[in-house]
């Protein structure tokens, strides 16, 4: 049985709301942001050095890579509708923040810059304000 059905069960018997957050990576967020910048060669040759399959010509495996950014997202939130547990997705918050210049992530890793926590945090706030029944 799937764990998240099984830890919405779980909240549910303790009388708590199980909410799902899709928290992005780096390259989630900032492809798309940077994706008509880099050249498709080199975006190959770097995937390519993990992989063990034969990749698409550069051009077309950047497209791919394009037409399929939101795809893992996609299908959580679907997912979560169809069992109607609550999603948020913060790719679009942190994207939007990165989008007007603030960098959300540290420049070596994979981790949220205070800027970026309080982005979340927002965002959290705000899901939780709209989504959830308020306290009684």
């Amino acid at each position: 049985r799937c764990q998240l059905l099984e830890m919405n069960e779980l909240c549910r018997k303790s009388g708590v709301r199980f909410v799902v957050l899709f928290a992005p990576t780096k390259a989630h967020v900032t492809f798309p942001l940077v994706s008509d910048r880099v050249d498709p060669a080199r975006v190959r040759a770097f995937t390519a050095i993990s992989l063990r399959e034969e990749l698409p010509a550069p051009t077309a495996f950047l497209a791919e890579l394009r037409a399929n950014v939101e795809a893992r997202e996609s299908v959580v939130a679907e997912w979560c509708g169809k069992e109607g547990i609550p999603f948020l997705g913060l790719t679009a918050s942190l994207r939007g923040a990165a989008l007007g210049g603030t960098q959300v992530y540290y420049t070596y890793d994979q981790h949220w810059t205070p800027p970026g926590h309080e982005v979340v945090a927002r965002a959290i706030e705000e899901f939780l304000e709209r989504t959830l029944d308020p306290a009684p």
